[in-house]
């Protein structure tokens, strides 16, 4: 089974370290994904589109996304999934973590969506969600 890394800019990288166990642990894969939230993609979309003078579009922006979500893994562990979207965090990974049938979701405890106590506590979709600090 599938381990899903929900990476954030500030602890990427001991996202990743957490989700990279865990898949090892279980014999799973290892699924690192970077979701840019609705309001960012707007601002970062109309910057793009201004600074190149055309529409950017949401697949160049989720392009941008798994390149963060590589950079937090490629020095960490060396199979991976890099996986980049755009939309609600929360329902993102849990569409991903569904599609993949992830064993577990490991997130930032720290960053907003996550850092509320409630969605840790109802997992997503019957999936633990596992914080790092």
């Amino acid at each position: 089974m599938s381990v899903l890394a929900v990476t954030s800019r500030e602890r990427g990288d001991r996202v990743v370290l957490e989700a990279a166990g865990r898949a090892d642990e279980h014999g799973g894969d290892l699924h690192v994904l970077y979701v840019l939230d609705l309001g960012w993609f707007a601002r970062l979309e109309l910057g793009l589109a201004e600074r190149v003078g055309i529409p950017v579009g949401r697949g160049v922006i989720e392009g941008v996304c798994a390149r963060i979500a590589d950079g937090a893994a490629r020095d960490l562990v060396d199979e991976y999934e890099a996986v980049g979207r755009v939309g609600d965090p929360v329902t993102e990974a849990v569409t991903y973590a569904d599609r993949i049938g992830a064993r577990c979701v490991v997130v930032d405890g720290q960053s907003a969506p996550w850092s509320d106590r409630s969605v840790l506590e109802a997992g997503v979709h019957g999936i633990p969600v596992v914080p790092v600090y």
